[in-house]
């Protein structure tokens, strides 16, 4: 059938942070539109998920400058937290927040999509970083990033809005996502491929070797 019903997937989120956890709010179900009766909707209503913003903040970002202007967090905290950097000419902003989802299916794959036209935050002059990977094998957080095209003397003013999404997550399959707290073997996983990119190109040719290496079940 082409709108066919799937069954959903049970899926884990769990927070990595050594304090405050309570900060981060649950990914918040997108829900569809089932007035319009289109199946192209209603067939697909557990697949969307919104991360919201924990806090109000208010930075300033260019070439060499990166900012805190006013925030309910301190200096230290937001900057453990959110990142600027330079990859290939281009600024790149990557919000550090510590999202992890874990799922016994082989074949469940999530991408990061941008905040969309309604949300209030200010993110001028920014195109949204998308990616994805099969958490099935690859236990990594979710890193909202945004990147920007800015001469060497512009300044640019980035408003985050707390309680608005700052990004998506989309799974190819329908899911059904409930918490579980951080433990041990959540964090050997974690550890597996913390910072890999840092050290080699082509990561993904370790994915094999990761499924070898995955306990029987994470949930």
């Amino acid at each position: 059938m082409l709108f066919k019903n799937s069954k959903k997937i049970n899926v884990n989120y769990s927070l990595r942070t050594p304090d405050a956890e309570l900060l981060f709010d649950e990914p918040k179900l997108i829900k569809t539109i089932h007035e319009t009766k289109c199946p192209a909707h209603t067939k697909l209503s557990h697949d969307t998920y919104a991360l919201i913003q924990p806090y109000n903040a208010e930075l300033e970002i260019g070439y060499n400058h990166f900012v805190l202007k006013n925030s309910e967090i301190n200096d230290d905290n937001f900057f453990s937290m959110n990142t600027l950097r330079m990859n290939d000419n281009l600024l790149i902003f990557q919000i550090n927040y510590p999202y992890y989802f874990f799922t016994d299916d082989k074949e469940l794959f999530l991408e990061t999509l941008p905040p969309d036209y309604s949300t209030k935050h200010t993110i001028p002059r920014s195109n949204f970083v998308r990616g994805g990977f099969k958490p099935y094998a690859w236990s990594r957080s979710v890193h909202p990033a945004f990147s920007f095209e800015l001469d060497n003397t512009q300044i640019i003013n980035v408003r985050l809005i707390k309680g608005e999404p700052i990004c998506y997550i989309k799974f190819n399959k329908n899911v059904d996502i409930n918490y579980k707290q951080w433990n041990d073997t959540y964090e050997k996983e974690h550890l597996k491929v913390f910072n890999i990119t840092d050290l080699v190109s082509n990561v993904g040719s370790l994915y094999s070797r990761a499924l070898k290496r995955r306990p029987n079940t994470l949930l």
